[in-house]
């Protein structure tokens, strides 16, 4: 028994003596009961007795090393469990031959001779491998982020000047930490403290702080975000990566590595799909911005059911091409919609610069509404409609030369009207050759007088002014439209109106004749409006005013003469 037991006691002396350093030891005790050398001294029968020689005995602060045979009863913690109990297993808190602590494995070596076994390491530098091999882990999060935004850093103590494990992200020398508040994350984690807070980075960036303390080992754990990239999404995600580090301090460094991936990985397609959901509300919100007036697209964006609107004056006008169903019989589909293309182009473009709102457009006809809330054509709308309908007329008259491809479908359009007026005109007039009684409704004078309006592309326009109701119809497609008496004048007025004359409602006379200062002519004309009787009317007859140079410039428009006056064409 003697020789067994002083021969694994020498094996194990040995290892001792060849594995440097003093915070790894490895031990070999018996039962006090059960000591092979009655020389030796027992202070207490019921602590294990430890074999082994303390290892740099020779450098421990204790005065007689022959004294450390039997020693302290929390060093010989897990060999008595070892011994006693026959098991094997771990155990922290127990402390080494220098009195600090410890975790130690122990192991039942042999249990007819009442042998225990324990490999004891210094908690210290357990603790300190762990705490480097987090810094690791922070620096590589540092480099894989490719973002500048965003950064891990790791400290210890002492607060008064806390000592900074992790690598930087930014190399700004003797200028870093200049700023007293750049630490203050970083000492409320090392007093324990975990939080949020808006601070100044070490190289004076304002960033967001997110602070949390690891309590054994004075660690202080901050991540930093800048402020101009911070998003109250990401912030659930800063919190778990803090979680994390803390987890890799008391855990294996895979699985803890795995984690932070993951998370990084789920904090990267997050942000994606919010960057991706984000640009498809962007595109959303120009679409309804398109479809509705800025008033009435928030409203739809806010998921209002019923919306509707009653103002208590605007001015509506109706656009219509003359003549357009002898025109759409002669061209192609495809010359058909890329003339109707450019003519609401056009249209729309002089309706923008106003802020006259487009309404619909009902096959040829071209339907706007000036005088909504928060538009350019609020004040003054009846002035913002007329200069719009002026402007269009005169942009498909002869004032004006269009770029090549919007000059080639007018000279189209107007080729086509020509010749339907010309076969119009021969069957007008075979007709009265074979009758005995000419038509007393069509003579060659109004031939004659009409020939300018009808071989060319021309249009009649109506407006009026007055309240109206606006609203969106909901259903399958929503859609914006606008109800009320003024909406039915303004057809009537289009509808008994004369080609390329803007015919206005006594309303909107009213109103333009106190502000038009010199720039309209009118003269009035009585009119059988359908619904409303016998209405006095008034056409515009010729105006000074022209488009705008930024109108011009947008629509490539070239202007040739001087005063345009309405219902007829230039010969010059």
């Amino acid at each position: 028994y003697q020789r067994r037991v002083h021969g694994v006691v020498k094996w194990v002396d040995s290892i001792n003596a060849e594995v440097l350093g003093e915070s790894i030891e490895l031990k070999v005790a018996v039962d006090s009961n059960y000591i092979p050398d009655p020389g030796y001294k027992v202070n207490d029968p019921n602590e294990p007795f430890i074999l082994t020689l303390a290892k740099m005995c020779e450098d421990s602060p204790l005065v007689n090393c022959s004294e450390l045979h039997q020693r302290n009863p929390k060093e010989t913690l897990q060999l008595k469990m070892a011994i006693r109990n026959k098991t094997s297993g771990y155990l922290s808190g127990s402390i080494d031959f220098r009195g600090y602590p410890s975790l130690s494995s122990y192991y039942s070596y042999n249990k007819d001779l009442e042998i225990g076994m324990s490999l004891d390491f210094d908690d210290w530098d357990i603790n300190r491998t762990s705490i480097m091999m987090a810094a690791d882990m922070c620096n590589k999060f540092n480099s894989e982020v490719s973002s500048d935004t965003t950064e891990v850093i790791m400290a210890e103590g002492p607060k008064s000047i806390p000592n900074i494990l992790s690598k930087l992200k930014y190399d700004c020398g003797s200028k870093c930490w200049k700023n007293p508040k750049s630490l203050l994350p970083i000492r409320n984690a090392l007093d324990l403290k975990s939080g949020v807070m808006r601070n100044i980075k070490y190289n004076d960036e304002d960033v967001l702080s997110a602070y949390h303390p690891e309590n054994l080992n004075s660690i202080a754990v901050v991540v930093e975000k800048t402020w101009s990239e911070i998003d109250r999404v990401l912030m659930d995600y800063l919190w778990l990566l803090i979680v994390s580090c803390v987890f890799l301090l008391v855990s294996s460094v895979t699985i803890t590595y795995l984690i932070s991936y993951a998370i990084l990985m789920r904090m990267r397609n997050t942000w994606q799909s919010k960057l991706h959901l984000e640009e498809r509300v962007k595109e959303i919100e120009e679409i309804l911005q398109n479809m509705y007036p800025q008033d009435f697209a928030r409203r739809v964006l806010e998921g209002e059911q019923r919306i509707v609107q009653w103002l208590p004056d605007v001015t509506v006008m109706f656009i219509d091409i003359h003549q357009f169903t002898q025109l759409s019989n002669r061209i192609t589909p495809i010359e058909l919609i890329s003339l109707l293309e450019y003519t609401f182009y056009v249209m729309e473009t002089i309706s923008d610069y106003y802020g006259v709102w487009k309404m619909k457009t009902i096959g040829d006809c071209y339907m706007a509404l000036a005088g909504l809330p928060n538009t350019k054509s609020h004040h003054k709308h009846w002035l913002s409609m007329i200069h719009t309908a002026c402007n269009i007329i005169q942009a498909f008259g002869d004032t004006y030369d269009h770029p090549e491809y919007g000059s080639e479908l007018i000279a189209k359009a107007s080729e086509m009207k020509e010749k339907a007026e010309e076969e119009r005109r021969h069957s007008i007039s075979e007709a009265s050759e074979s009758s005995d009684v000419s038509s007393p409704s069509i003579s060659k004078s109004t031939i004659s007088q009409n020939k300018n309006y009808t071989t060319n592309y021309s249009f009649r326009v109506g407006m009026a002014s007055g309240p109206a109701t606006i609203g969106v119809l909901q259903g399958k497609a929503a859609v914006l439209d606008c109800w009320g008496p003024t909406i039915n004048m303004a057809s009537r007025m289009e509808s008994t109106g004369q080609p390329n004359y803007i015919q206005i409602s006594e309303e909107t006379y009213l109103k333009v004749s106190r502000d038009e200062e010199g720039l309209y002519s009118f003269k009035s004309a009585i009119v059988t409006a359908k619904g409303f009787g016998v209405r006095r009317g008034y056409l515009l007859t010729n105006t000074y005013y022209y488009i705008p140079k930024e109108l011009e410039i947008a629509l490539q428009l070239v202007r040739r003469y001087g005063k345009y006056n309405f219902g007829q064409r230039n010969n010059n």
